[in-house]
């Protein structure tokens, strides 16, 4: 139990079946405890129905421990609910829809990531960006011939170099 006080009397409850309303996941879970709030997450653009989760927060972390012993993986219109402490924000935001923990990578992180790949790759990168700028610069010009015979000029020339 003493566990259970560092972890908090928040738990989190999974699984559940779409019907299940906060008034009958309140009843199932007084009989352990004072409960502070009760609440099963609903749809964003529907609030009538169920997100299949839950929180229940009780007032006392022995009785959300009572709760995780009696609850988890009991059977509530026949399908089995996981009972657990709910994690703290930050550590939800890092886990994926599946559960399993969630890479730390933002497209920052890999931008920062290609600088540090070796130069032949960087500048061939950047010499093939400053040919797609040539090429646009010549579509501006009038003279179909003109504009032809001037690309392939400097691309020959790049080419030598």
């Amino acid at each position: 139990l003493r566990a259970a006080a560092a972890m908090g009397s928040k738990l989190m409850v999974r699984s559940l079946p779409y019907s299940v309303r906060d008034e009958q996941l309140s009843a199932l879970f007084a009989p352990h405890g004072a409960i502070i709030e009760c609440k099963v997450i609903t749809e964003r653009d529907d609030p009538s129905r169920s997100r299949g989760f839950a929180f229940v927060t009780f007032a006392e972390p022995t009785a959300a421990a009572r709760a995780i012993d009696a609850l988890d993986n009991s059977q509530i219109d026949g399908r089995a609910i996981r009972v657990a402490y709910a994690e703290p924000k930050e550590r939800a935001r890092d886990r994926s829809a599946d559960g399993s923990a969630r890479d730390d990578h933002s497209s920052r992180d890999r931008s920062r990531d290609r600088d540090q790949r070796p130069r032949e790759f960087r500048d061939r990168e950047y010499r093939d960006s400053s040919r797609d700028r040539r090429d646009r610069e010549y579509r501006s010009h009038d003279g179909d011939r003109s504009r032809d015979r001037d690309r392939d000029r400097d691309r020959d020339r790049d080419r030598d170099r």
